[in-house]
Order: structure tokens, then sequence, then C-alpha cells
């Protein structure tokens, strides 16, 4: 199950297994409605294992031998550890003073002493490193192989439903917003259906206006009109990437200030290193591929910022509470964020001329053009649009990240849905 936080993922996952009855609609369990289940039984052969670590005191071994109890069972610590990514000598460690990620694999130990025949999961990595992470779901992959039980995995990162899944529900403000096999259900996880259909249509009209309205601009060999027109593709791209960051406060700004400075600064680097002449025909069309580059970089992102601040509120309010900034608390989600918005760019660069051919190179090669001529012309626009989504992907972070913030170094509440 994925979503982004306070969408009701954890509290469907409750449902489950009768920590909470739902309001309206019925839970069923094999066929049978959950509340027609004995509560104990039922969370003994369904077990939730919490998103946070809560270990009873003493060792682990204690915990092992509480679980298998509550069946009149006896544990067998090593099979059990085992299955967890643990090895026995962990058996009489005291649980406290484990990793959280050793905490976390102990959970899992103690869940699977009273033997369950489903495991539900409540983003049991959110709380690890990238190699505690990466231990933990090959934990569950082996023992989901090993035991063949069904697992429910509560995620916020579809990269990880990505990889554990066969099937995926994602959930959005208390609803299910769609589901189906892995790489179905991600493909519409953004509802892509509707923002095709809107951008075919948006497409043909903004094309066939823009079309006569760049013949007018070269009909009359105005600069101002030039600066006019980015000037409007600069506002209109801030307030479409403000649509894909809404996660982030007041994000309209440092959106159209980001976009200001890439396109400016390119610009006029190219004009004044004499790349291109400061004629409308060379301005217009490099000027609408610079918005549009940086618009998308910046785009994703504010998005992947406001994901990440939200995601990782605690621990950002953990940072600050030994006396960290704001920025130096933030800081590591920036660098993932700047990183996110800039690298597919860097990535198709890397692979132009081995994967794909560039538009601009196609056009030309189809238009007749002389190859080196065509390849010339591309590598200088792809080399123009990596510095312009580098500085807009920049300075969109830079400046967004600090909307988080109250002056005072306080992680602001995030706005109502």
């Amino acid at each position: 199950m994925a979503g982004p936080s306070g969408c009701g993922k954890s509290s469907l996952l409750r449902l489950l297994n009768r920590l909470a009855d739902p309001v309206s609609g019925t839970v069923r369990y094999q066929g049978e409605d959950v509340r027609a289940h004995d509560p104990l039984e039922l969370r003994r052969e369904v077990g939730l294992v919490p998103q946070l670590p809560a270990l009873l005191d003493g060792s682990v071994a204690d915990n092992l031998r509480f679980a298998a109890g509550l069946d009149g069972a006896e544990p067998e610590p090593g099979r059990l550890l085992d299955l967890a990514g643990l090895d026995l000598s962990y058996a009489d460690r005291d649980a406290a003073k484990l990793s959280v990620g050793e905490q976390q694999r102990a959970m899992l130990a103690r869940a699977l002493a009273v033997e369950p025949r489903v495991l539900l999961l409540d983003e049991p990595t959110s709380a690890l490193d990238e190699g505690a992470r990466d231990a933990v779901e090959g934990t569950l992959r082996d023992m989901r192989e090993r035991l063949r039980i069904s697992i429910v995995l509560v995620t916020h990162d579809l990269d990880q439903a990505r990889r554990m899944s066969d099937w995926v529900v994602r959930l959005d403000h208390g609803s299910v917003a769609a589901q189906g096999p892995v790489r179905v259900s991600l493909w519409r996880r953004t509802e892509l259906e509707e923002d095709i259909g809107i951008a075919v249509v948006r497409s043909f009209i903004q094309l066939t206006a823009i079309g006569f309205v760049i013949q007018l601009i070269f009909d009359q060999d105005s600069l101002l009109l030039v600066a006019a027109l980015i000037a409007v593709m600069v506002v209109f791209g801030a307030l479409t990437a403000r649509h894909r960051a809404r996660a982030v406060p007041s994000a309209f700004v440092p959106l159209l200030i980001a976009l200001g400075v890439a396109g400016t600064a390119t610009l006029g680097l190219v004009v004044g290193l004499g790349v291109f002449e400061p004629e409308p025909r060379f301005l217009v069309p490099v000027g609408g591929m610079v918005v549009g580059n940086s618009m998308t970089a910046a785009a994703v992102a504010l998005n992947r910022l406001g994901d990440d601040m939200h995601d990782s509120a605690r621990r950002i309010e953990a940072t600050l509470a030994l006396g960290a900034t704001s920025r130096e608390a933030a800081m590591p989600i920036v660098r993932r964020s700047l990183r996110s918005g800039t690298i597919t760019l860097i990535d198709s660069t890397k692979t132009t001329g081995l994967i794909f051919f560039p538009g601009t190179m196609v056009g030309m090669l189809l238009a007749g053009a002389d190859p080196t001529d065509a390849v010339r012309l591309q590598l200088i626009l792809l080399w123009t649009l990596l510095g312009s989504v580098a500085i807009a992907a920049l300075v969109a972070t830079t400046l967004a990240y600090r909307n988080f913030f109250t002056p005072a170094h306080q992680l602001r509440e995030p706005p109502e849905p």
C-alpha cells in the first residue's frame, strides 16, 4: 500500500487485524468479515509489525518467548532469528541496545514466533539508512520465499513498492486512487490518463497560437517582444511547476525566480559568447527550450523536496533540537532534491548518440542538413540546457526549503490538504 503521508495507509493496516474497526464498509479475511473472527486469534494469524520498533524490556530471546507463549508454544530462537536476518548470538542481547535496523529485524522475528499466515508491515524501513533498508528488504524477500506467507507492506516510497511488490494499492486522501499489478499501478499512480488527455489538447492549442505569435515577432524583428514572450513563458512555467510542487509552501516565488535566473543567465551567456546572434529567430526557440527544461527540473526537484521534508519531519526536528540551523537540518534533503531535478537530463546527455538522437539533431537531419552541422548545434543546445537546468534546480531548492521553517528555525506545520 503506497501513498503520501497522511493518506490513511497505517489506519487501513490497523483495520486488517482489528486493532480498529471500520466506521463503514467491510474488511474480509479468507472471504469472511474480520469481525466474525476472534480478535486475539486473528491478530496471531495476521501479525502486525509497527513502523517504529517497540520491543519489550529484556533480551531478544525474552521477546521471542513472550510472543510464542501467547500460543502456548516454545520459540526456536535460531530459526526465527535466521528468518529475520540475524544470527543466534542476538538471542541473549539486550533488546534496548540494538541498533534501529537490528530492532526492526528482531520485531520481525518476534512476529514470526506466533507463526502468522499474513504479515502486516507498517513502513518497516522508514527509520533506516540505505544499507539497513537494503538488508531488511532482502530479509523480507527471503522470508516470503521460505515461509510462503503473504505480506502487506505500507510504504511512501514508490521505488520500494516497485522492488518489493506484486500488487500495489495507491491511497490518496483516504481513498483508493489506483490498484493493480505493480507496473500498471505505478504507471497509474499519477493518474496519467487525465494528464495525457489534457496535454494533447493543450499542446495543439498552445502550439497553434504560439506559431502566430512567433511569426509576428519574426516579422517585427523586435528584441522587446522576444523578452516579453520569454517573460510570459517564465510566468506560466512557474505556475505549472507550482502545481507539481504542492507540498512546498509558497512555491510560486522560488520557481519564478529560478526560471527567470536560469533563462536570463543562460541566454545572456550564449549571446555574450557569440554562440548565437541576438536575433528573434535564435532567441525565441532557444529561450523556449531553456525555460521548458528548467521548469521540468525545478518541478521535479521541489516535488521531491516537499515529499522528503514531510516524510523526514521527525528527523529534521530531532536535528533542530540539537541546536542545528534549519539549513543544516535540511541540507541532506536539499541535495537529494537537487540531484532528482537534474539527473534525468544528465543521464540523457551521457547517452546521446548511443541510445537516442535528440530532437534538434533529428529535425536537422530530416531537413537535409549536413550531419556535422546537426551534431554541432545539438551539442551547443545540450550544454546550454544542462546549464539552465542546473541553475533552475539549484535556485529553486535553495529558496524553497526556507519556506518550511520559521525565522526561529522551527519546522512549520504542514498546510492542510
